[in-house]
């Protein structure tokens, strides 16, 4: 008998020890792992402005066969336990690798301020600076997107030259002259086809050589150090400990004593001579 209680209470012993350290290690890692490492959802102003790119071959560096252009992002966000260090660390970077602040919103109050931004960046800097930035704070999650934006491109391209050709019909049409309302509708005609030429020059010229660049957008989020005494954790995962341990073993207790339970109603029923043996 005294071996059998010994052993229950060792098993107990283990049991509660085992959640008290669980729950003491899970503490840590929580408090370690600073919430939320989703990436941001950059959206609105963000696009408002979009940065492209030319593939390019050969040692010369001139562009591909077909004119070949494509988009390619990195988002970022890291936490910072030292916002004012970082922040400057982050805008330092941005300068010495060619690169210029498009997009920027800064928010919040110390002990839980956050910074974006948008920076476009040469090609070639792309990758020296986002391995930069990478040591600025604490990574949380990082993503870089890669899209091809010839077909874009090329049909923006179509459109502007159908567009001029158009303009230059109109023009014809207008020079053989007419009666005065035709003449104006003509000059009406021509100035909506110009404008829609100019609109889409400036979506053209997002695409030129000259103005070449490529996107990286980080997020960086202030966090106060979380300094929770040792007693205080030990506190709370024995409390933890005691509740679920103690709502454990009154499970398994329950468990038992249904089962026993069932067990005695089914040996009394055996018994009843209606469900007794004939010989």
């Amino acid at each position: 008998m005294r071996g059998t209680l010994r052993r229950g209470l060792l098993w107990f012993a283990i049991l509660f020890g085992g959640m008290f350290a669980l729950r003491l290690g899970y503490g840590y890692a929580v408090t370690r792992g600073g919430g939320d490492d989703g990436l941001p959802h950059f959206g609105g102003a963000w696009e408002s402005r979009k940065n492209y790119a030319s593939l390019k071959g050969g040692a010369a560096g001139a562009p591909a066969a077909g004119g070949q252009k494509y988009e390619k992002i990195a988002t970022l966000r890291s936490h910072s336990r030292d916002f004012g260090r970082d922040e400057q660390a982050l805008r330092a970077a941005v300068p010495a690798h060619h690169g210029l602040i498009q997009f920027e919103q800064s928010a919040g109050l110390p002990g839980r301020r956050a910074l974006s931004l948008a920076i476009g960046v040469p090609p070639e800097q792309f990758d020296p600076l986002l391995a930069r930035v990478r040591q600025i704070g604490h990574l949380a999650a990082i993503e870089i997107h890669k899209a091809d934006k010839t077909n874009e491109y090329k049909g923006l391209a179509a459109q502007r030259a159908s567009l001029e050709k158009a303009r230059a019909a109109l023009v014809g049409l207008k020079a053989r002259g007419g009666k005065l309302d035709e003449l104006m509708g003509l000059e009406d005609k021509i100035l909506d086809v110009e404008g829609k030429i100019q609109q889409l020059g400036v979506k053209l010229g997002e695409y030129d050589v000259e103005n070449e660049l490529i996107t990286v957008r980080v997020s960086l989020e202030e966090q106060r150090a979380h300094t929770v005494p040792l007693l205080g954790r030990v506190r709370t995962a024995a409390i933890w400990t005691v509740t679920y341990g103690g709502l454990l073993v009154a499970l398994g207790l329950a468990t038992v004593l249904t089962t026993l339970l069932g067990l005695a109603v089914m040996e009394r029923l055996r018994r009843l001579p209606v469900f007794a043996r004939r010989d």
